[in-house]
């Protein structure tokens, strides 16, 4: 099947740059836009043309987006267009997802123990930043909005 046949048996529309990326399967790529230019239709796109032209397999594929709600999102949108079967076989995953299964591989790869930061450790790390950065004794309350922001920037919304 060529990109036109792939094109029109899928509906896909898309502009010359986002055909550009589309079709640049050699290799690893990184897609760079604003929001509500089209990169999850394109990456959708793009992951079917590779899939269902290129005949790679999807489960070499991996999607990397920063947000759960994103990753969902794009293998939904994959699978309501191409189908469940080759979605399903497709990892979909975010940035901290894919380093925390690194990390626990590595564990279990060289027996180290799995560390993760206690609460308590969470606050003087928070505390020991807030010192660096402002030069000055952190309040309980600037500890916690700092505890917060990270929260907020690790989980948007």
């Amino acid at each position: 099947m060529t990109y036109s046949e792939f094109g029109e048996k899928y509906d896909i529309r898309l502009n010359s740059q986002q055909e550009q990326a589309l079709l640049a399967v050699d290799g690893s790529n990184q897609l760079i836009a604003v929001p509500g230019s089209g990169k999850t239709t394109v990456l959708v796109a793009r992951l079917g043309y590779m899939t269902l032209v290129k005949g790679i397999d999807p489960r070499k594929i991996l999607a990397i987006t920063f947000t759960r709600k994103a990753a969902e999102e794009m293998k939904e949108r994959f699978c309501r267009k191409f189908g469940d079967e080759t979605g399903n076989q497709i990892s979909f995953r975010t940035l901290n997802s894919l380093s925390l299964e690194i990390y626990n591989r590595f564990c279990e790869d060289t027996g180290k123990r799995k560390r993760t930061l206690e609460e308590s450790n969470k606050k003087k790390r928070c505390a020991d930043a807030y010192r660096m950065v402002c030069h000055e004794e952190p309040s309980e309350e600037d500890i916690q909005t700092l505890m917060s922001g990270i929260s907020y920037v690790k989980n948007p919304a």
